[in-house]
């Protein structure tokens, strides 16, 4: 398991893949998509459909919100119910 960990901390390191958002009762996600885009996410099932959002991300903070961060990415995490838990009756259970 060890290397199993190391080559996935190495693939992260390398920009391969990114970790995603999970619930405190999952393991760590990761997303094969090195490329910028962001996700709509499950609440109650934690399922990730990746999308893209036609806005310039870079622009969306003004200087006082950075508070003197050099901002290397934005990305955007849309938290609701998918349709499969929709259809079973289910709602927020967090």
């Amino acid at each position: 398991m060890t290397t199993v960990y190391n080559t996935v901390d190495l693939l992260k390191k390398d920009g391969l893949i990114s970790e995603l958002p999970s619930r405190s009762d999952e393991g760590k996600r990761y997303d094969p998509n090195p490329s910028p885009h962001d996700h709509l996410i499950c609440s109650i099932c934690g399922t990730i459909v990746d999308i893209e959002i036609d806005v310039d991300h870079s622009s969306l903070l003004n200087e006082e919100q950075q508070k003197g961060f050099d901002i290397d990415e934005v990305s955007f995490n849309v938290l609701g119910v998918c349709p499969n838990c929709k259809k079973k009756g289910g709602r927020f259970d967090n």
